[in-house]
């Protein structure tokens, strides 16, 4: 009885204990994104989009929530809407400057990437 009771209690701690899972490393796009058929089409392009436009979202709160200390995160072309591949080149520019990134959270990769190529002027 000790024995199916200790198995119910070993079954129970694995089941209910999640592997940890963390974000698509700048590496792993580039890597899977090549092996994709269509890379404008896939998941992967759909998930960059989704980092992008998050971290436009996010300027876009900080530009009017903070008018006054004109708090930014980069600083974008004004009168330009970037698309996805222009996205992607910043990236691999800055990948390119700085391979040591590679391993580093795609989302921040990003980040630091629009950051580098659109640099504020204080």
């Amino acid at each position: 009885m000790k024995k199916i009771l200790f198995a119910a209690m070993i079954c129970l701690f694995v089941l209910q204990t999640q592997p940890a899972m963390a974000e698509l490393s700048a590496q792993s796009f580039l890597e899977n994104l090549k092996k994709s058929k269509k890379p404008d089409k896939s998941a992967l392009a759909y998930f960059f989009r989704g980092n992008t436009n998050g971290i436009s979202w996010m300027q876009s709160y900080l530009n009017s929530k903070y008018k006054k200390t004109k708090v930014k995160i980069y600083c974008p072309p004004r009168k330009r809407v970037l698309k996805y591949k222009e996205y992607v080149g910043i990236f691999r520019k800055y990948l390119n400057k700085k391979p040591k990134m590679k391993d580093k959270p795609l989302g921040m990769v990003i980040m630091l990437s629009l950051i580098d190529a659109f640099p504020c002027r204080r």
